[in-house]
């Protein structure tokens, strides 16, 4: 089974989709008027064809697909608060749910088989 590998990135207090890693650095697709082949810079950014490129900031929190939804088939992210008790997290290779409350893990595909039901999705970014 394989499964839809993309990004989105939380970047103060905006969400932005359709983002890409590429050479380390956080992708935001656009197009600019005045894209061109080379890369430039413009205002803080580096345009390279269609692409602007972003330097990864501590501030910007990149979040992987995790190929699951929720009960009402929206995709879930990493660092998305499910249940209103758990945020997603990678950990070891595996997709984990953190506790909010005391910081317990749980992983993702135990939670579904105890609840024998899927999660719902409580707040789109959440940080412990």
């Amino acid at each position: 089974m394989t499964r839809e590998i993309k990004f989105r990135a939380w970047y103060k207090s905006e969400m932005l989709e359709n983002v890409a890693v590429i050479n380390g650095l956080l992708a935001i697709e656009e197009n600019p008027k005045n894209a061109c082949d080379g890369i430039t810079d413009k205002d803080g950014r580096w345009y390279y064809s269609n692409w602007a490129y972003y330097k990864t900031k501590p501030d910007a929190t990149l979040m992987q697909f995790t190929g699951l939804k929720d009960k009402k088939g929206k995709e879930i992210y990493e660092k998305m608060e499910i249940d209103n008790k758990f945020i997603v997290d990678f950990q070891n290779g595996s997709y984990i749910l953190r506790n909010i409350s005391n910081n317990d893990i749980i992983y993702f595909h135990d939670y579904i088989k105890q609840n024998e039901k899927l999660p719902e999705i409580t707040r789109e970014y959440s940080e412990i």
